[in-house]
């Protein structure tokens, strides 16, 4: 099935609910990419506090930490 360009967003909301299996299983260094390991880091402190995690909460708590630019 092929997915039109951009439609990625859609995927990665689709994946969250795995997230809260995956999350303590998982740490941010076990990302090779710098940027991956902060984007893991931030959806795993929303997830922790129980916040949804989608595009908009993600981009807004990398914003809060200054480092939406960098990813």
């Amino acid at each position: 099935m092929s997915t039109p360009k951009g439609s990625s967003s859609a995927q990665f909301c689709s994946t969250i609910p795995f997230l809260s299996r995956i999350a303590g299983s998982l740490q941010p260094g076990d990302f090779c990419l710098e940027k991956h390991q902060r984007i893991f880091r931030r959806m795993a402190e929303l997830n922790e506090r129980g916040e949804k995690v989608d595009r908009i909460t993600l981009a807004n708590e990398l914003l809060r930490y200054n480092e939406l630019e960098s990813v």
